[in-house]
């Protein structure tokens, strides 16, 4: 029966001849609408008089809505008992087949207009939320929840879903893959065991931290262009940052031609800062003309170890050198400069770390200011063919072709000077000149002197010559004049005599 119920006769009442109409009204449920987003299926048992009626039931979404659906009317205006049984449950279009099929007793005039199934006991809300070392809500790295073998809920950093209780189910599988790295650089995926027993939120933190690298020198200059690498993990230039899980790493970097490592241990929600020092010095060299007080335009180079040129330059040159190595060794230094006075150099020499180290040469110099002078001392620089410059050895240093000269020369060493002036007379000098200083060299050419007339220079011998020459002329000239004057006045006292 579908419906019941009693009806009387009053007495005396007109009794039809033909029977009684009876009208009913019957109610009856087909479907019953779900307060949560999922799919069920089983099976109502109703006990009726006649029997137990077996009516199976599974889910369907109407316009947005779930309902459950029965494979035939459910009478709600009889009270009868109501056993709902549901063997599996599907969330997110995954089906779980329950490993203890879900009972509870209803009637079927109980039925409610919303069946809860979390305030029945099958489901919870569950919340699983990724977090890192620093307790942040990881929304890039994706969650995920499965059982036996299957997938039913996933999401980024987070995830919420209604879950069969696992007294029902089973137990769940929560898997989070993270962007995090282990010291073998493999990526961290952490995959967790979860009991649903009740609404709750789960909480899968990754014991995670940050390491943070880069390279400066002795200065604390950035090496900007040096390679940085967390071994196995991460590389860059100049620095690099990179997420890891708690543990031991290896930080290193390449930086004048070594490799420099450290060590560095990170714990949960730290950030390790590595700043790998390179033991560098600077250098800064020249080379000094000590005469002109001047740097000198010679060639110099910064040598270092196994006679590398780590630089070079003209007159001065700087440079950032490695102090020590990678084992800590110290590290030997040479500068050398090649002048035409020979090479110099300042000898090894060791810089530490951070210091700037400045390292001067000086070329103990010194100038010749060459000029000639006659026997008298006096200037015959317009005179002079020829001006030679040599070693206390003989050999000829410089020539030139005119005067005065100036020349640099090596302080400390003696130099012979000879000139040579009109009519090949030559005069020589010898000169040990003193470092820094500038000495002015009059060099006497012996047979010069004289004056000069007309753009001739006259020796003094000879222009006596010429003197003596001139007197002698001059009087025999007055001797031949007088005789000339005797013979003339004789001549006339004849001519004028009386002839005898």
């Amino acid at each position: 029966p579908v419906a019941t119920g009693t009806f009387s006769i009053q007495r005396g009442a007109t009794v039809p001849s033909g029977a009684y109409a009876i009208t009913s009204n019957v109610q009856l449920a087909t479907q019953i609408p779900l307060s949560q987003p999922v799919g069920v299926s089983g099976v109502f048992y109703m006990q009726t008089p006649s029997g137990t009626i077996a009516i199976p039931f599974k889910t369907a979404t109407i316009s947005g809505s779930t309902y459950i659906v029965t494979s035939q009317p459910i009478p709600t205006s009889v009270s009868y008992p109501l056993t709902m049984e549901i063997d599996s449950v599907t969330v997110n279009g995954v089906p779980i087949k329950l490993a203890t099929p879900f009972k509870t007793s209803l009637t079927t005039t109980s039925l409610p207009s919303s069946l809860d199934l979390a305030s029945l006991g099958l489901l919870a809300q569950v919340t699983v939320q990724a977090q890192d070392g620093f307790g942040k809500v990881r929304s890039d790295w994706p969650v995920s929840i499965s059982i036996n073998g299957q997938t039913v809920a996933t999401g980024n950093g987070v995830v919420t879903a209604y879950l069969p209780l696992s007294s029902y189910a089973g137990v769940y599988n929560v898997t989070v893959a993270t962007t995090v790295k282990t010291p073998s650089g493999s990526v961290v995926v952490n995959s967790t065991q979860l009991t649903v027993s009740g609404p709750a939120t789960y909480v899968v933190s990754v014991p995670s931290g940050v390491i943070s690298a880069s390279v400066v020198d002795a200065f604390g200059t950035a090496l900007s262009s040096s390679p940085v690498q967390i071994a196995n993990v991460a590389s860059g230039t100049g620095s690099v940052s990179a997420e890891v899980l708690a543990g031991t790493y290896t930080v290193s970097a390449q930086a004048f031609g070594y490799t420099w490592s450290q060590t560095v241990s990170v714990s949960r929600g730290q950030t390790a800062s590595v700043q790998i020092v390179v033991p560098t010095a600077k250098i800064s060299t020249s080379v000094v003309d000590q005469a002109m007080g001047t740097t000198g335009n010679w060639p110099i180079q910064i040598v270092g170890p196994n006679g590398a040129v780590v630089a070079s330059g003209t007159g001065a040159v700087s440079a950032e050198v490695l102090a020590q190595d990678n084992t800590g060794a110290p590290l030997q230094y040479n500068v050398v400069a090649v002048t035409p006075f020979g090479t110099y150099s300042t000898g090894s020499f060791t810089p530490s770390p951070g210091q700037t180290a400045t390292k001067t040469i000086t070329v103990p110099t010194a100038v010749l200011q060459i000029s000639a002078v006659d026997d008298n001392g006096y200037p015959i620089n317009d005179m002079v063919s020829q001006v030679d410059v040599y070693f206390a050895n003989g050999t000829l240093y410089r020539s030139f072709s005119s005067a005065p000269v100036s020349v640099e020369v090596l302080s400390g060493q003696q130099y012979t000077v000879k000139v040579t002036a009109q009519q090949n007379h030559v005069g020589t000098a010898q000169i040990t000149p003193p470092a820094g200083q500038t000495v002015a060299l009059r060099v006497t050419v012996p047979g010069t002197a004289g004056i000069t007339i007309g753009g001739v220079r006259i020796p003094i011998s000879e222009l006596v010559l010429w003197i003596v020459l001139v007197i002698v002329i001059v009087i025999i000239v007055a001797i031949l004049l007088m005789e000339y004057s005797n013979w003339r006045r004789r001549r006339l006292m004849q001519i004028l005599a009386p002839p005898k």
